[in-house]
């Protein structure tokens, strides 16, 4: 190689690649807080269980009710950073009575820095 820098078809850097400072996809963040959002999945375990006990009478009503953290995570070896997208979907169907009472449940009791993603039909 003789010192010399390689040349032709397929040596330069890909558009965005190594060594860029590209934005986080759309909906991610930078992911500084996972150990809160690890804190804030467990709490959430517990305040799922008392949400269940507490509304279950709405929940055998509904065709579908569930609350889901979804945490998704994604490392860059070229940036070297870890983006992150945390949400909480809440997807409630049946009666409108209980979308609302389960609805305004979750938003008492479930905090976090999660984005709500809600999925309600009333049948």
């Amino acid at each position: 190689m003789e010192g010399k820098a390689l040349t032709g078809e397929g040596t330069e850097p890909a558009a965005g690649g190594a060594g860029g400072e590209d934005a986080p996809e759309e909906g991610f963040k930078e992911a500084d807080d996972i150990a809160e959002i690890h804190a804030s999945i467990d709490a959430f375990k517990e305040i799922g269980e008392q949400l269940q006990k507490d509304l279950g009478e709405h929940g055998k009503k509904m065709a579908r009710a569930f609350v889901v953290m979804v945490l998704n995570a994604k490392y860059s070896p070229a940036t070297g950073k870890t983006t992150r997208k945390f949400e909480n979907y809440r997807v409630l169907v049946g009666p409108q009575a209980s979308i609302d009472a389960v609805n305004n449940a979750c938003k008492e009791k479930i905090k976090g820095s999660f984005e709500v993603v809600e999925r309600f039909q009333a049948i």
